[in-house]
């Protein structure tokens, strides 16, 4: 199959939106709106497209598919509207599937929807608050979110009858912890070559997202993946979604690629929320000014083979070991607490109130601060009173 060429007036519009996180996952969905979506479809399997839901597959690369041999995914598709001018497309959910997905999208001339046009995405939003909250809360990468989203519809619309105040200040700082729910923020472990930096990001990975072995310089880039931190407390279970950083191991090294990969990892560690520094019993810990800044965490590793009451446990924040798993809901907790997601609890959504997750709740937030009149109509029109 040759690259498709776009159906006549398809590029100016047709758009597509992502609605799930472009993570791995099982499934994911793509919706597609305006006219000419049979052409699009058409364009992108050399069978035929269901009329109103079914199975379907995809040529996700030029000269592939089923009939060209590889390079395809079966997706569901299914018409959402009367009118047939919005569908979804469900492929598998594996980000490169997904990527390819949306290339041939725009090959076939289909552009992205902007986020603006949220009210199209979600024609059974009653609100244009309730539409950007469902928006956001199919990007949203932590569990966590799905309840505190779900409730500020509500929560907004009581502060527009309850005539009170917008405390500016509250719902920003608020917010700033809040958003680390929906864009995960960037977790670094940094340590000697041979510590299990690479043993504890798969164990919380579930995967082997690293590799791992007895010899310095294994690896020789940063592996970045998905990682879902859990803990456990007498308030209920706290838990956030991050993009945990696997770096190599730092130290002098005469291998230009590896190198390569020390001076990235610092660029990567300059820009980090936390930076955990990792070490196993009798090592030493990375020198911070080599890593050019202070670490946040210091973690002890392969504490299992310690004894319980040994010294060297207590020279540090948390002992784990990344091969048995002691002590990591400990780390977990840690990590969340240095990020402000510690009191993050999934009952606890009443506790925090107004979230402003939105460019809309943004924009009227900081248009109160001069203007507290204009900013509560703003507001009640969005919320739908």
């Amino acid at each position: 199959m040759s690259n498709p060429s776009p159906p006549e007036s398809a590029e100016a519009t047709t758009r597509y939106r992502l609605m799930t996180a472009m993570a791995p996952g099982a499934i994911a969905v793509v919706q597609l709106h305006g006219p000419e979506l049979g052409d699009i479809l058409s364009g992108l399997t050399s069978a035929a497209v269901p009329a109103r839901w079914g199975l379907m597959e995809l040529n996700l690369l030029p000269g592939s598919g089923a009939d060209k041999g590889g390079g395809g995914d079966e997706a569901v598709i299914a018409w959402i509207s009367g009118t047939r001018q919005m569908v979804q497309i469900m492929p598998h959910g594996g980000v490169r599937v997904v990527q390819r997905l949306l290339d041939q999208l725009q090959a076939l001339g289909v552009q992205p929807m902007d986020a603006a046009d949220a009210r199209s995405l979600y024609p059974e939003a009653a609100t244009a608050l309730e539409a950007d909250m469902l928006e956001t809360l199919s990007r949203a990468a932590s569990p966590a979110a799905v309840d505190l989203l779900l409730d500020q519809p509500r929560l907004w619309a009581e502060q527009v009858t309850s005539g009170g105040p917008l405390d500016c200040d509250a719902v920003r700082q608020r917010s700033a912890v809040l958003d680390r729910l929906v864009e995960p923020p960037l977790v670094v472990v940094v340590g000697p070559a041979n510590v299990g930096k690479s043993t504890l990001t798969n164990r919380l990975a579930g995967s082997a997202a690293s590799l791992t072995a007895d010899l310095p310089g294994t690896t020789r880039d940063w592996v970045t993946t998905l990682v879902i931190l859990e803990d456990h407390g007498e308030g209920g279970r706290m838990g956030g979604a991050v993009r945990w950083v696997d770096t190599p191991g730092v130290r002098e090294t005469t291998d230009r690629i590896e190198q390569q990969a020390i001076a990235m990892a610092r660029t990567v560690i300059a820009n980090a929320d936390v930076v955990i520094s990792l070490r196993e019993p009798g090592g030493e810990w990375v020198d911070e000014a080599a890593l050019g800044r202070a670490v946040d965490l210091r973690v002890l590793n392969k504490a299992d083979c310690l004894p319980t009451d040994a010294v060297e446990r207590r020279d540090v924040d948390v002992a784990i070991s990344a091969a048995t798993g002691e002590g990591l809901a400990e780390l977990a907790g840690a990590v969340l607490r240095c990020l402000g997601l510690a009191e993050v609890r999934e009952e606890w959504g009443e506790r925090w109130g107004g979230w402003a997750f939105s460019e809309r709740l943004r924009e009227i937030v900081t248009q109160a601060q001069t203007d507290e009149a204009a900013a509560r109509q703003a507001l009640a029109e969005y919320v739908g009173l």
